[in-house]
Formats: structure tokens, C-alpha cells, sequence
């Protein structure tokens, strides 16, 4: 249950995000929603370089919380607290910096330049909101109050979806228009997730972390911070050049592509934060041994499984495409690359969340690293003499190398884990792959954007992934 609530905590982010895509191209148009998802890029670029924060909370309040120091967890949330909100007051102060910077570099119309001027100085006020709504959620999922996450989280999109439908009725959607809905929503999450964290406050004192808890804290965190930047090289460094080398018209569908191909590879991770907090919890009770058994037998059932939702996934999203925004042979074809290169990055799920629960983010930042480099390599250069697919396929292929190197060093620094490896077949992979684009074909004679080709797609793709996982399972049985 806490796998399928903390499933709906993220699924719905990513239902609103995808139902409200057409909402938004009506309403803005290409142009204009180029515009928002470039907004979307910076914020996830700030968010993602905090430090290791966000990837780091649940870890340390999960571990002080099986330890029974109730303190240092409530101490830890408030220097965390005040530290966001630091960040965030001095990003604000360099909001017209960074919006003239922004409009040097991004090709943006003259008629939609005030508005975008607005939002881009703006920023520090969304960014704050999600660091500190990250804290509470890191708590909430140390103690398991993924259902509580899932109420709050799906209450707040609604409203924001809400939003988004009364500016188009009105005819009153714009880019400042739909920022300040994102602010609400995002406020009232914050207020929700505080309030069901306020068991935590009762022991706060107004105490800071000690100087030992903050250098481990830090220790551990900014090792993360390196898969968060592996993170945002995936997710974001394409949109960057894009934006920065292509008509703004590019990033709308090159946002369309990645929302897709994004909510694909986020389904299997919603498993992955109960994962972290059960495999941390046996490390901290139990030691090292029972932790890397338990991450071991977990591993050998994630790889077969995400390796063929990868294959369905990605020969299904160019259909999901179709039917979200119509016929749009680049949107599509990228978004099939995409979900190939997420396959890839989806493999290590668990590893990589071993790697946290039993403090060796070190291993997991090595792996962050070479995907960092390689998209910061590749990326310009493939944009520029490739356009948008040529962006997109230089992330897949760091993505293939990224995982032979992570592989190569698991193998050397923790040969006890299971890596799982022997659950992927290519063969079967290859036939999913065939079976699901022969059920989807006939989608394309259906007139798009239309629900039909979404909810078609979304049934053959369940089928073959249902069939394959059987087959497979009554095979493995059988041995």
C-alpha cells in the first residue's frame, strides 16, 4: 500500500501535467508554451542544485527516526528550513539579473517578452516553495505518510488544474496568468504538508543542527547533489541548448516529447522511495549484510520488469504524442528516444537507491558524473547539426554509457550486490517492442488530439506489457 500511495503522490503531478498540456497550447499557443517550458527548465535547475538536499532529507530523518532521535530530526528540519529560505531571498534578489539574462540568450517574441520578463524575475518565489515543500515530503515519507502525500499532492494539483480551466473559459490565459496557478497550488501544498508534518514541531525548540550533524549531513549531501546534476542532465541540459540554438517553437515540442517520455520513466520510480526508507531501515537495525540481501533480491525482479516496461513504453509514447497534441512526426520520434534513454537510467533504480540507504553516495555520484560530462559534451553539438533529434539521441547514448560505467564499478566496489542483469532479454524485449506497434498502428487513421488514441494507446500498451510480464513469469517458474 505504501508503494501505491506514494505512486498516486507522483502519478498525479504528472496526470495534471499532461492534462493540462493541451489546455495550455490552446491557450498560449507553441510559442507561448515554449515559453512556460523554459520556465519549467529553470525551476528544476535551481531546485536540483540545492545541495543535495531534497535526494538527502528522507535518507537522514529515516535513520535518526529508527534510531529514536527525535531531536536531531526536529533540529535538522529547522536549520534545512532556514537554509531554503535563504536561497530562495537571494534568488529573488538576483531575479532581474537572471531575467535579462535569460531574454539575451532565448529567442523570445517582442509581444511576449514583458510577460516572460515577469515570470523569469520572479522565480525565487516557486523555488522556495518547492525546496521547502521537499523537506516536509522527506519527512513524511521517513514515516511513512505516503497516503497523506498522495491526498495533499493530488488536492493541490486538482486546484491547479481548476485554475488552468477557469483562465481559458475566461479567455484571461497568459504566461503571468498561469505562473501565479502554479504559485497557489504550490503554496497550498506547502501549508497542507507542514500541517501533517506537525507532529514534528512539537519537539522543535528553536535549535539548530549540531556542527557534527550539519558536516555529515553536508558529507553525504553533496554527493548526492552529483546525481541530482546526473538528473537534470538527462531531464534538462537538451531544453537549455534548444532554447538557446532552435526557434522557441522547438522547446514546445521538445516539452511535449519529454513530458511524456518524463511521466513513462516516473510510473516504476514510484516503488522507489519506500524502497530507500525499508532498505535504510534494515541498514540501520541490522547492518550492511541484511541491507545489501534485501536490495539483492529486490534488484533481481526490477530489472526484468522496467527493462520491459522500457521496450513497451518507448514503442508506444510516439502514439501517446499523437493523441495528447496531434500529428507530430519530430515531437514523436524524440519522445520514442527519450523513453529509450530513461530504459536505460531506469535499470539502476534500485542500485542506486542501495547505494543511498547504506551511505555510498559516493558510487552513485561517479555514475551522476559521467552523465553530466557527457551531456555537457554531446548535447551543443548534437543540437546544433542535429536540431532536436540530434539533441535528444546524444542523451540516450550517455544514458547507454553512463550505465556500462556504473555497472563496471558496482562490479568492483560491491560484488556482493545482485545486479540483476540476468532478468534482461533481449529477444523478448524485441517482440514486446514488435507487438505493441501492432496494435497501435491503427490508432493513426483516428483525427488528433483526441482521448480515443490516449486511452487506446494507454490499453494496448497494458496488454502487451500484461501478456510479456506472464509469459515471462511462468517461464522463470517453470525453471
Amino acid at each position: 500500500m505504501r508503494t501505491a500511495w506514494n505512486g498516486l503522490s507522483q502519478l498525479a503531478p504528472q496526470l495534471i501535467s499532461l492534462a493540462s498540456v493541451p489546455v495550455l497550447l490552446r491557450g498560449l499557443g507553441v510559442t507561448g508554451y515554449g515559453i512556460w517550458a523554459l520556465t519549467s527548465t529553470l525551476v528544476i535547475f535551481a531546485v536540483s542544485l540545492d545541495g543535495g538536499i531534497s535526494s538527502s532529507v528522507q535518507r537522514f530523518f529515516a535513520l535518526y527516526l529508527s534510531q529514536s532521535r527525535i531531536r536531531e530530526t526536529s533540529q535538522l528540519l529547522l536549520t534545512l528550513i532556514m537554509l531554503v529560505a535563504s536561497f530562495s531571498g537571494i534568488l529573488m534578489s538576483l531575479g532581474p539579473l537572471v531575467s535579462h539574462a535569460v531574454l539575451a540568450i532565448v529567442k523570445v517574441p517582442a509581444q511576449l517578452q514583458s510577460s516572460a520578463a515577469y515570470v523569469y524575475g520572479h522565480l525565487g518565489i516557486l523555488i522556495g516553495l518547492i525546496l521547502i515543500n521537499n523537506i516536509f515530503t522527506g519527512y513524511l515519507r521517513a514515516v511513512n505518510r505516503f497516503r497523506t502525500l498522495a491526498i495533499n499532492t493530488t488536492l493541490t494539483q486538482g486546484l491547479y488544474l481548476v485554475g488552468l480551466l477557469l483562465l481559458s473559459v475566461h479567455h484571461t490565459m497568459n504566461i503571468r496568468n498561469v505562473f501565479s496557478c502554479t504559485i497557489v497550488q504550490m503554496f497550498s501544498l506547502v501549508v497542507l504538508n507542514a500541517w501533517s508534518s506537525r507532529q514534528v514541531f512539537e519537539t522543535m525548540r528553536l535549535k539548530t543542527a549540531s556542527r557534527r550533524e550539519i558536516r555529515s549531513f553536508i558529507s553525504y549531501a553533496w554527493r548526492a547533489q552529483i546525481m541530482n546534476a546526473s538528473s537534470l542532465a538527462i531531464l534538462q541540459t537538451d531544453s537549455l541548448f534548444v532554447a538557446a540554438l532552435l526557434p522557441i517553437e522547438q522547446l514546445g515540442y521538445l516539452a511535449i516529447a519529454g513530458q511524456l517520455a518524463s511521466a513513462l520513466r516516473s510510473a516504476p520510480l514510484f516503488a522507489i522511495a519506500p524502497l530507500v526508507t525499508r532498505i535504510t531501515q534494515e541498514f540501520g537495525a541490522r547492518g550492511i549484510r541484511a541491507a545489501t540481501s534485501l536490495a539483492g533480491r529486490i534488484n533481481s525482479t526490477w530489472v526484468g520488469v522496467v527493462s520491459l516496461y522500457s521496450a513497451v513504453a518507448a514503442a508506444a509514447v510516439g502514439f501517446a504524442v499523437h493523441g495528447l497534441a496531434g500529428l507530430n512526426w519530430t515531437a514523436s520520434v524524440a519522445a520514442a528516444i527519450l523513453s529509450v534513454g530513461n530504459g536505460l537510467n531506469l535499470v539502476t533504480g534500485i542500485s542506486t537507491a542501495y547505494c543511498r540507504a547504506i551511505g555510498r553516495p559516493g558510487l552513485e555520484a561517479r555514475y551522476g558524473l559521467v552523465l553530466v560530462v557527457g551531456n555537457l559534451l554531446l548535447s551543443g553539438p548534437c543540437t546544433y547539426f542535429g536540431g532536436l533529434i540530434g539533441a535528444v539521441l546524444s542523451t540516450t547514448l550517455v544514458q547507454l554509457l553512463g550505465l556500462l560505467a556504473f555497472i563496471r564499478l558496482m562490479r568492483g566496489r560491491l560484488p556482493e550486490f545482485n545486479l540483476g542483469l540476468d532478468g534482461v532479454r533481449p529477444f523478448r524485449l524485441a517482440t514486446a517492442i514488435v507487438a505493441t506497434l501492432g496494435l497501435e498502428m491503427p490508432l493513426l487513421w483516428i483525427s488528433a488530439p483526441s482521448v480515443s488514441v490516449l486511452f487506446g494507446t494507454a490499453i494496448a500498451a497494458s496488454t502487451v506489457f500484461s501478456i510479456w510480464a506472464i509469459w515471462t513469469r511462468k517461464r522463470g517458474a517453470r525453471r
